[in-house]
């Protein structure tokens, strides 16, 4: 996931400025390494699904070399492997849908200087039956030809035709008649990543597709997307009502959305102990963006964030750490008072307004319906919050 994340960035970096991409468009971007193979799917601009296949050219290499197996033994392998594969993409992106196939890389980079077209400096196109041909015409070739051929190292020459083998078997599942190739890399990425933490509209987009990897998560497993967004909206509220009690970075406000438009997820698999099924299935999923460590804090919120017991009475919480530990205390405690606010799961309230005096938070809203249900239910959470920031919840 790191990967992709740094890869989105780089790409980024080189199609900004180009006409010839929209962002508005459904898109996948591929990059294939020795280990596996990276893939970004955009819908309409938005991420997705980002996933890392166990499918890399040196893997393949080790897989088949005990058979001395032919290129076409090769090529069936991988056909499978991504074939079996292609439903769960599907899930997330229609992959008959994709209008734009960005495809990053040496080897792709290889096949533009020979086959492509170049829009700029750093970035080709190819036609996708130009490309089909050239991987045919590479497959025909030993690797000593390879080697000879384009001028590259014996070690680069013996995964070329695996690599290029992935890509096109991936293109031919969508429908795109070009292939965008700029000529960039991870490193690139991570030097961006690096000198651009000052980058304010970088840092809004990429925040945006990571919530954006959220949802599409959620609407996956058939979650409550209208609750999501509610308690979303009221715990952000929340938090930038508390921000300096708080004493979190933004990016800890960025975990919050996160946490509060999964926190029910869990529902997929029982309604019954939802929110330990929440948890599972953050921390065994693919979100753009965020780190291991970011998805346990994560999943973590949304375990805790269902019932009256605290946190610190579970022994599993104190073995993480102390860091972690403050971090999800004070989220899950905004969380629990967001989730009682749509206890009855109806957006009973168009709005809500706070605000502080002693050690009251005032929560009014502007709807006459009655609130029995969700004073109940603060009674319930709001025992974390009062516990960690000192102020009883009333709403009125």
């Amino acid at each position: 996931i790191e990967e992709n994340r740094l890869m989105y960035l780089a790409v980024r970096e080189i199609l900004k400025e180009e006409s010839v991409y929209t962002s508005s468009k459904n898109s996948v971007i591929l990059m294939v390494s020795g280990g596996s193979t990276e893939v970004m799917m955009m819908h309409r601009g938005k991420m997705a699904g980002v996933h890392s296949l166990k499918l890399g050219t040196v893997r393949i290499e080790q897989q088949l070399r005990k058979y001395a197996s032919s290129y076409e033994n090769m090529r069936r392998y991988i056909r499978e492997a991504i074939v079996n594969t292609k439903g769960s993409l599907d899930n997330e992106l229609n992959l008959s849908e994709v209008e734009q196939f960005v495809a990053v890389g040496i080897d792709m980079t290889l096949a533009a200087v020979h086959v492509g077209t170049p829009i700029t400096t750093f970035l080709w196109e190819i036609d996708a039956g130009v490309f089909d041909r050239f991987v045919k015409t590479v497959q025909s070739y030993s690797i000593d030809e390879c080697v000879a051929r384009f001028k590259i190292s014996y070690n680069d020459a013996q995964t070329l035709q695996a690599s290029l083998t992935i890509y096109n078997i991936f293109i031919k599942l969508t429908k795109v008649k070009k292939i965008f190739v700029p000529e960039t890399n991870l490193r690139d990425g991570l030097i961006i990543s690096q000198t651009s933490t000052e980058n304010e509209e970088l840092k809004h987009e990429f925040n945006s597709q990571i919530t954006a990897s959220a949802r599409n998560l959620l609407r996956k497993y058939h979650g409550d997307e209208k609750h999501a967004e509610c308690v979303c909206h009221n715990a952000l509220k929340l938090y930038d009502e508390m921000k300096n009690e708080i004493a979190l970075d933004d990016h800890a406000r960025l975990l919050l959305e996160v946490a509060s438009i999964l926190h029910d997820i869990g529902s997929f698999i029982h309604l019954n102990h939802h929110n330990i099924h929440s948890q599972y299935i953050i921390e065994h999923s693919e979100i753009f963006g965020l780190s291991e460590s970011d998805r346990t804090i994560v999943s973590q919120i949304a375990k805790y964030h269902r019932g009256k017991s605290l946190p610190q009475d579970d022994a599993s919480f104190a073995l993480l750490p102390r860091v972690f530990r403050m971090t999800i205390l004070k989220l899950c405690a905004i969380l629990r008072v967001a989730d009682a606010l749509d206890r009855g799961h109806s957006q009973k309230f168009d709005g809500v307004e706070m605000s502080r005096s002693n050690d009251i938070l005032n929560i009014v809203t502007d709807s006459k319906k009655n609130t029995v249900l969700e004073n109940l239910a603060l009674s319930e959470k709001g025992e974390l919050f009062e516990s960690i920031f000192g102020y009883k919840v009333v709403l009125s």
